[in-house]
């Protein structure tokens, strides 16, 4: 064999190698990736699920916490409306997610509307302490420029956390293998969220279990909070597209937040839907006792009663396209048809 020919021999060996290696490199990052999908929120498939839908079909994204995520039925705004939606909410979710979810999602969908929880601006960056709930809502996002972004900012707070451990989480999860389960081997994880993103709870609330909030009332922005939220405002506006601040009923609900976030909403000329104001309780109402399932989380019989209220406000002030009858929506219906028998066999509800 001449020279070029042992050169191409061992160049084509260290490329079998290096593809090799790559395969088992992903084998090894998709089985020790936590699946997150434990417990009552699945944020793994809000996150996969978003990333699956049709491009060009989301008009109207929500982001904000779990009181978002549980509170708002994209698919019962679809049988009221037409108008198609996506909850990219997530437990504990910091605004610095909610930034780059936004730049994500105009990437993908010609997004008209933005509904995000204000409580945000009140939110500590807290991304050592919550590090779960940062790697929950990145983990199973594509990597991108805006991953690396996130990473970046991420990484800039912490005291242990790497922007390499983000584009490659074997390296954060390397130590998972001698508590790995069946459950670690799914890893076709990428499917749609056939309730786009809404968590419907089942449960009530329990006057006499301790109820801990997520974060106290304090009637301060946290500057971490605000730099982010200002930040989604300003890309709101550079992109044309309208924000709405929405905050579900929360029954310890500090009234003085409510002057505050007005306060800011102002500034930015942003309508604000308070939803913890005597007349907006009064025309949901909501009974503690059968509507809620936490103290600031309603359940699905209260997520409904939103969902209605909130669908007839964006009908009446925003011209959203009714998409009902358009066969390249079809899918919504089937979509709804499934909600409804579910809501049937869970709890009791009506299927028609």
């Amino acid at each position: 064999m001449n020279i070029c020919g042992r050169k191409a021999s061992r160049l084509a060996k260290a490329a079998t190698f290096l593809v090799i290696l790559g395969m088992l490199l992903a084998l090894a990052n998709a089985v020790l990736t936590p699946k997150w999908l434990t417990g009552l929120y699945h944020s793994t498939y809000t996150v996969t699920g978003f990333y699956n839908e049709p491009r060009k079909h989301i008009d109207v994204l929500f982001l904000g916490s779990s009181r978002i995520e549980c509170s708002v039925s994209p698919l019962s705004l679809w049988h009221a409306h037409g108008i198609t939606s996506y909850s990219l909410a997530t437990p504990l979710q910091s605004p610095l997610v909610s930034y780059y979810y936004l730049r994500e999602a105009l990437r993908y969908q010609d997004v008209q509307i933005v509904v995000i929880e204000p409580k945000l601006l009140y939110r500590e960056q807290a991304v050592d302490e919550h590090e779960d709930s940062y790697r929950n809502t990145l983990d199973y996002m594509p990597l991108s420029l805006n991953k690396l972004r996130a990473a970046a900012d991420i990484v800039s707070y912490s005291q242990s956390q790497t922007l390499l451990s983000y584009a490659l989480p074997l390296l954060r999860y390397h130590s998972r293998w001698s508590n790995l389960t069946a459950g670690d081997l799914q890893l076709n994880l990428v499917q749609e969220h056939s309730l786009k993103g809404f968590v419907p709870v089942y449960t009530k609330l329990d006057a006499s279990a301790p109820q801990d909030d997520e974060e106290s009332d304090t009637l301060s922005f946290t500057p971490f909070g605000e730099d982010y939220m200002n930040r989604i405002a300003a890309l709101c506006k550079e992109h044309g597209v309208t924000l709405v601040l929405v905050q579900p009923p929360d029954i310890v609900w500090n009234q003085g937040m409510s002057s505050q976030i007005d306060a800011w909403a102002a500034s930015w000329d942003l309508p604000f839907v308070d939803y913890n104001t005597p007349e907006n309780l009064a025309a949901l109402d909501l009974v503690e006792e059968t509507d809620f399932f936490h103290p600031s989380h309603v359940n699905i019989r209260g997520a409904e009663k939103l969902t209605a209220h909130l669908g007839d406000y964006l009908a009446e002030h925003y011209a959203l396209p009714d998409h009902r009858g358009d066969p390249a929506y079809s899918k919504w219906d089937t979509d709804y048809a499934h909600y409804m028998q579910q809501k049937a066999s869970r709890f009791g509800l009506s299927s028609s």
